[in-house]
């Protein structure tokens, strides 16, 4: 089982802004959702023996404090970093959101100074198959573009998924 997380709030997403290449610590109101949600995972059943996350400090810090109060420990996974949006990443989430649209649409297309759709997909998915074989209950603490890109793919995901992820919260478990 894997459980999918998106990352606590950062000043940006209080915001709307995207995060593009921007690579920003929690606010304090992400700082409590963490803590929040250590509680929940010492309580869950079964309960991850790892939590893995992106390489990202607001994925990071979210998981290092969730780790540090549930008692479970972490590790960091290349794998869970959001899209390399590259020169298209700036501005508020809607403006990159049309911008980067073209990009879904054509996969294979490499995103000026990032990496093409199809790559990241590889990386994420893939990556999650292993965790999946691995049979170990697992959370991961990533961000909402892979949480959407897995949901699109994961049958019964896209219907948790008809409003986007909620900071430090549980967006969808595959099993």
């Amino acid at each position: 089982m894997i459980a999918l997380i998106e990352h606590a709030q950062t000043p940006l997403d209080a915001r709307g802004e995207s995060h593009g290449n921007r690579d920003v610590p929690l606010s304090a109101e992400g700082r409590r959702q963490a803590v929040h949600l250590g509680i929940r995972m010492r309580r869950a059943l079964p309960a991850p023996v790892v939590i893995l996350h992106s390489p990202r400090l607001r994925a990071a810090q979210t998981a290092r404090i969730a780790g540090a109060i549930a008692g479970i420990p972490v590790r960091e996974a290349k794998a869970l970093a959001p899209l390399r949006s590259g020169t298209l990443g700036a501005g508020s989430q809607g403006a990159v959101a049309g911008r980067l649209a073209p990009h879904f649409d054509n996969p294979q297309r490499s995103i000026p100074g990032g990496e093409s759709v199809a790559a990241w997909r590889s990386r994420h998915l893939n990556f999650m198959r292993r965790i999946l074989a691995s049979g170990k209950p697992a959370a991961m603490v990533t961000h909402s573009n892979v949480i959407g890109s897995v949901a699109s793919g994961t049958a019964g995901a896209q219907q948790a998924m008809e409003h986007p992820p909620q900071p430090a919260q549980v967006a969808f478990t595959i099993e």
